[in-house]
Formats: C-alpha cells, sequence, structure tokens
C-alpha cells in the first residue's frame, strides 16, 4: 500500500520594488520594438522582391 505524505503550499504575495517594475517595463518595450523591427525588414526585403519581379516582368 502507498503511503502518501501530506504537502503545504504557502502563496504569499509580495509588493514588488520599483526597480523591478521599471525593469519589467523596459523588457517588455525592448521585446515590442523587436518584435517591431522583425516584421519591418521582412515586410521590406518582401517589398523590394516584388518590386524587383514587377521590373523583369515576372509579377503574378
Amino acid at each position: 500500500m502507498l503511503d502518501i505524505s501530506p504537502m503545504q503550499i504557502i502563496h504569499r504575495e509580495t509588493r514588488s520594488s520599483l526597480s523591478s517594475l521599471i525593469t519589467s517595463i523596459v523588457s517588455i518595450t525592448g521585446g515590442i520594438f523587436t518584435v517591431a523591427g522583425l516584421f519591418d525588414r521582412v515586410a521590406y526585403r518582401a517589398e523590394r522582391s516584388f518590386k524587383r519581379k514587377v521590373e523583369l516582368g515576372k509579377a503574378l
């Protein structure tokens, strides 16, 4: 027979410091700029590729 030992979970809410809040905000903002930069790069390359195909007469 298996004996299951009891387990206790203690959850305490604590307030984070101002520096932690600022770090979180800056990291989220940096992530947004990174994703926006990647999207901009993909859109620019797609547009440039399409323009080259139009110049060569290979467009759809």
